[in-house]
């Protein structure tokens, strides 16, 4: 692995997430795109040719998203979706690439749970712990990523980390009549899914990739047997798929922003 595209993960630059603060979100990310594809321009080094190739899908990419962020201000979230796709396309062996990689490593054989808090109120079926019904759309709020009246279903792959995300106490401090009001419900997949880890650290990819050219002392400490790790044994497809995460970085990059308006929307909503 090129020490240069090592570099490069480890930079503050790919680091995730990113601080908006109070500037507007399209600048924001203009500014952030040029810096990251004039990174990737600059891999001059062996072995890092086909990620230089990537750039034209990288450009169209990073010109989409900008183009769709400013359409949801000026034109709404329909003309968005419209505007983002050719760029969705320029990538899409890419994304696919990803999601493959982590439907073999994180999601086979796993359910996936959502737990609600009802606040004391008492649910009759499973329904009630599915999901903001259609009718209601209008009444979910930015979240995540959900946009307004868009809701999303938030899912983890234990019941402990939709616990944590939900910000419910120790389950020891919780007396009888709190527990009572508190559901989980599991789901499982029909057909095979396709998965995009937007969360795995950049610096974790890089330690595992850093190991196909020197052994670790302790192998478990690799990053290649961390919990949700979509990183798989083999050089090549390791290889394939770093190439294939940064190319969708900017996707990437622009969900996964702490803003001041937001500053308790990591883990602090009623359900996930």
């Amino acid at each position: 692995m090129s020490s240069a595209t090592l570099r490069l993960l480890r930079s503050e630059l790919i680091h995730l997430p990113k601080e908006l603060g109070d500037g507007e979100l399209v600048s924001f990310l203009g500014g952030l795109y040029r810096e990251f594809q004039r990174a990737i321009a600059g891999l001059e080094s062996a072995g890092t040719e086909g990620i230089r190739g990537k750039r034209p899908a990288i450009s169209s990419l990073c010109e989409a998203i900008l183009s769709a962020v400013a359409a949801v201000y000026h034109q709404g979230l329909d003309s968005a979706v419209d505007l983002i796709s050719p760029g969705l396309d320029a990538v899409r062996s890419e994304l696919l690439t990803v999601a493959r990689q982590n439907e073999a490593t994180v999601l086979q054989g796993q359910s996936l749970y959502r737990v609600r808090d009802s606040k004391g109120t008492a649910l009759s079926g499973p329904f009630e712990l599915f999901h903001l019904p259609f009718e209601f759309r209008h009444l979910a709020a930015a979240a995540r990523y959900s946009t307004d009246g868009v809701p999303c279903l938030y899912l983890a792959n234990s019941i402990y980390t939709c616990w944590t995300e939900c910000r419910l106490p120790e389950i020891s401090a919780c007396d009888t009549v709190r527990l009572d009001g508190i559901y989980a419900s599991r789901f499982e997949f029909d057909r095979r899914p396709t998965l995009l880890d937007f969360c795995y650290p950049p610096w974790a990819l890089s330690e595992a990739l850093d190991s196909l050219e020197h052994d670790p002392l302790v192998p478990e400490l690799a990053g290649l047997d961390t919990m949700n790790a979509p990183i798989g044994s083999d050089p090549v497809s390791r290889v394939q798929y770093l190439g294939s995460w940064l190319a969708i970085w900017p996707l990437l990059a622009a969900v996964s922003l702490r803003t001041p308006s937001a500053g308790r929307a990591h883990g602090a909503y009623p359900d996930t």
